[in-house]
């Protein structure tokens, strides 16, 4: 027996929504099939088992698409609640190994697996040949000074590698700093491990960074850059940098990435409750108070149909967070209002809750300094 060479396994790392046919070949009867995915970070291991007839060919046909997408609770790790100054997070990925086994014959194949997928087959060998950002974002995007913003790489296993950042400000020409922190995969892939990084790569922090480096301008603008050993990546993440205030949230997109996405209206509150009440007598009484808090969203102006599809994403994600304070709190989308038109794209609006809603209600405590009352005139 013998798994066929495919186009799709030739790299280390797979996207399940980019998997395709598997065919195992030379085979007389039943097999015994075993998927284990194990997480090297955190010694755990699942795996699920099978058995498959071959056709009049000896082939049995596997769609390794559908089976990796079946077990996709199993392939995420999961992320951080606080961010962490560099590295957000380093989310290592599962690794599957797919078994044969017939009689004492048994075949196997191992892939690092991301749970995500392109539909262009093109951004799926860019994303995991470690040239595109993990992103669903429009590739020129806006940023707040005070706004987190996250981007996830894909590293190569053997090549050390960091961040820059190429500045613009209105009066200096551009310039590069060095960005973040460093990154080198060897020791984990020596251990049989693979990753996706994503990093803080907010407007403060890069501000920062060019303000230590001597660059005496207001930062306007900047564009993050990927280098590997000596060669600079080609296709950089740009952020064009807004003052005000918004509202930021956190989701897993579509390409098993996290991106980091921006309301910029007033946020509405409301409070539903239900009470679950017992008479006694003539005499009501709650024995409890059922109630959760739910808030209410706008996008903010749409300029773009690339700028409504990233909302889209976020959208259609189911795991999503706002952060608050520096940490980031998981979320449940209600409903949502994103009809759009061509060419006339405008805004979204979206209604959501926490996944655990809070205790109450915290009111913030500081020491108070005496007040003067005047005497009334």
């Amino acid at each position: 027996m013998e798994f066929t060479e495919q186009e799709w396994l030739k790299n280390n790392v797979l996207m399940s929504g980019n998997a395709g046919e598997l065919w195992l070949t030379g085979v007389s009867g039943e097999v015994s099939f075993s998927l284990k995915a194990e997480d090297a970070s955190v010694p755990s291991s699942e795996e699920i088992s099978f058995v498959l007839l071959p056709d009049a060919k000896g082939r049995i046909h596997l769609d390794m698409r559908k089976i990796l997408e079946g077990t996709a609770p199993f392939l995420r790790s999961g992320i951080s609640e606080v961010p962490d100054d560099e590295f957000d997070s380093v989310l290592f990925l599962k690794k599957f190994t797919l078994t044969a086994s017939q009689g004492e014959d048994s075949v196997s194949i191992s892939r690092h697996v991301v749970s995500g997928g392109s539909p262009d087959d093109g951004e799926a060998e860019a994303l995991l040949s470690s040239e595109y950002f993990w992103t669903r974002r429009p590739q020129v995007a806006p940023t707040w000074r005070e706004a987190e913003e996250t981007l996830c790489l894909l590293p190569l296993p053997d090549v050390p590698g960091r961040l820059c950042a190429r500045v613009y400000s209105r009066m200096l020409p551009p310039e590069v700093i060095s960005f973040g922190p460093q990154w080198d995969m060897a020791p984990y892939s020596e251990q049989g491990m693979a990753a996706l990084l994503m990093f803080n790569c907010s407007g403060r922090r890069v501000c920062e960074a060019a303000a230590a480096a001597g660059y005496a301008e207001t930062v306007e603008a900047y564009d993050i850059i990927r280098i590997d050993g000596d060669a600079e990546g080609r296709f950089c993440q740009r952020f064009i940098v807004r003052d005000g205030h918004v509202h930021t949230f956190l989701f897993r997109n579509s390409l098993g990435g996290y991106d980091t996405i921006h309301a910029g209206s007033d946020r509405k509150k409301s409070m539903e409750s239900e009470s679950v009440l017992i008479v006694s007598g003539m005499e009501e009484k709650e024995l409890k108070n059922d109630h959760y808090v739910s808030h209410e969203e706008c996008s903010g102006y749409l300029g773009s149909e690339e700028e409504a599809n990233f909302w889209y994403e976020f959208l259609a994600s189911d795991e999503r967070y706002i952060v608050l304070d520096g940490r980031r709190r998981r979320i449940i989308v209600e409903e949502s209002d994103s009809e759009t038109t061509e060419n006339n794209v405008k805004s979204m609006t979206f209604r959501w809750h926490f996944a655990k809603e809070p205790e109450g209600f915290v009111q913030k405590r500081n020491v108070l300094d005496e007040i003067y009352i005047p005497e009334e005139i």
